[in-house]
């Protein structure tokens, strides 16, 4: 009777301390699903809040006539201009040393000539020269954002997909993995350029990120591109910078690892970049008959996937068109 006791005792407090490690896994549990809830709606606030500026002032509405101040970084190699912006979008340099502007895009060619050294000194007294490079006009879509962020740099939209985001650029590759493009943390991260790109002139891979989120948000349904039909139903991908709209064509999507280096920026020459964008082609899941030569530029799309451990799908896309 008296191991009987003994026994009855040990279960209850057996039972007991289950009881209270369930309560607190259960209460744990729903502390990390009301976190993800808030992430959530903040995220989706937050993008549908980026959506409503860019598309609204896109259309021609609510565009004021004021001078709106917008404090740019320009990145060219390791210089960094102080850049201000009317209500039309034309940009100038404020630095010290000059006035000098930055040259817009020649549209026969989407890489831009290099911005102009601040350091140039002209001959003329009066600081101007018949040389100096039109202003760049930033589209009007942009003008608001940049007031929210400095580090907005384009916008991506994949059609009839959840991809239609801003784009922002950070110093590394780390930053906006955790911060929205507000500069808020976010599980969700941003839809973000690699720190070595240009987004003044483009280089000839420009290379976006952005998270997998198993609620269909940021870059996961990046991923639809892994099937046929989709494939060959979505050939389009619409990431315009702030200068100028531009049309994608996607001509290749596979799964990788981190060993492969899909996401280089620079090449020492034509053949090099040819050689690479063969790669990219003999990797992809389906073919198709789109032809790249050394004059092309290409955009690629980076996520997690989860075929394996550091899996990564890539979709590829190059230039088409710039819209008007």
């Amino acid at each position: 009777m008296r191991l009987k006791g003994i026994f009855k005792k040990i279960t209850s407090h057996f039972n007991n301390v289950v009881l209270v490690i369930s309560t607190l896994v259960f209460i744990f549990f729903i502390f990390k699903l009301g976190l993800y809830f808030v992430d959530h709606i903040s995220a989706r606030t937050a993008n549908t809040l980026a959506s409503a500026i860019y598309y609204k002032i896109d259309k021609g509405e609510n565009v004021s006539g004021e001078t709106i101040p917008v404090d740019l970084i320009g990145r060219q190699g390791n210089m960094v201009i102080s850049i201000d912006a009317n209500e039309d979008g034309i940009i100038k340099s404020n630095s010290n040393q000059s006035n000098a502007s930055i040259p817009v895009n020649n549209k026969a060619n989407i890489i831009s000539a290099p911005i102009a050294d601040p350091t140039d000194k002209t001959d003329d007294p009066g600081g101007s020269s018949d040389n100096e490079p039109e202003p760049r006009k930033i589209n009007q879509s942009f003008l608001e954002l940049l007031k929210i962020n400095e580090d907005i740099t384009g916008w991506i939209k994949i059609p009839d997909t959840k991809v239609d985001y801003p784009i922002v650029q950070g110093t590394d590759n780390d930053f906006y993995l955790k911060r929205n493009h507000e500069k808020k943390e976010s599980r969700y991260g941003s839809i973000f350029m690699d720190f070595r790109n240009n987004f003044e002139s483009l280089d000839k891979n420009t290379i976006l990120y952005g998270h997998h989120m198993a609620d269909g948000m940021m870059f996961n349904n990046v991923a639809k591109y892994k099937q046929r039909k989709f494939f060959e139903s979505h050939p389009y991908i619409f990431f315009s910078t702030l200068y100028d709209e531009l049309k994608w064509e996607v001509f290749s999507v596979y799964v990788t690892d981190v060993n492969f280096d899909y996401i280089r920026v620079s090449f020492d020459a034509d053949n090099d970049f040819l050689e690479f964008v063969d790669v990219l082609k003999e990797k992809s899941i389906y073919e198709t008959d789109i032809t790249l030569d050394s004059n092309d530029i290409i955009l690629t799309l980076s996520t997690c996937s989860y075929e394996f451990e550091n899996a990564r799908t890539v979709v590829h896309a190059k230039l088409l068109e710039i819209l008007e």
